[in-house]
């Protein structure tokens, strides 16, 4: 697998390569993936002022394109339509099965609380709560940062 240096150009064979050299790359490539991304949004905003300036949603320049679609979405008062669809049912003018899965009421847990309310907790409480937890392995953050230089002693002041 190879990928290629965005300073240099040159093709790198990743498995070729020393790590220290593998990791200059990732970092140059995460830079100009950073640089990349920035101009992009300029260029995006700068196009959309044209289109706005013009007072249109579609231009042609040349051999290209530039548009961007508007219109509109639904937005839904969940609170306001469950009392609705409540009321429906109770009146018999809509059946369970008209609006199963219409509204969801999601349970999520803060672990932080739940860890907090755990250490309060002794005994059978305690197993209770704990027997809720489950553990997964889980990937923690990956980086890669430029190391300081170690400072060299100096071998006449020992």
């Amino acid at each position: 697998m190879s990928v290629i240096n965005p300073s240099t150009g040159e093709l790198v064979d990743l498995h070729q390569a020393p790590v220290e050299y593998v990791a200059e790359v990732y970092l140059q490539v995460r830079e100009q993936q950073t640089r990349l991304e920035d101009m992009r949004r300029q260029l995006k905003a700068e196009l959309q002022d044209r289109l706005e300036i013009r007072g249109v949603a579609k231009m042609v320049a040349g051999d290209y394109e530039i548009g961007e679609s508007h219109g509109t979405r639904s937005v839904w008062d969940g609170q306001q339509l469950e009392a609705v669809v409540r009321d429906l049912l109770d009146q018999g003018v809509v059946e369970l099965r008209d609006v199963v899965g219409l509204i969801r009421h999601d349970t999520v847990v803060n672990g932080n609380v739940a860890n907090s309310l755990s250490r309060r907790l002794i005994g059978a409480p305690k197993q209770a709560a704990e027997d809720c937890r489950t553990r997964e392995p889980e990937r923690r953050a990956f980086d890669v940062v430029r190391s300081l230089p170690l400072i060299a002693q100096r071998e006449d002041a020992a």
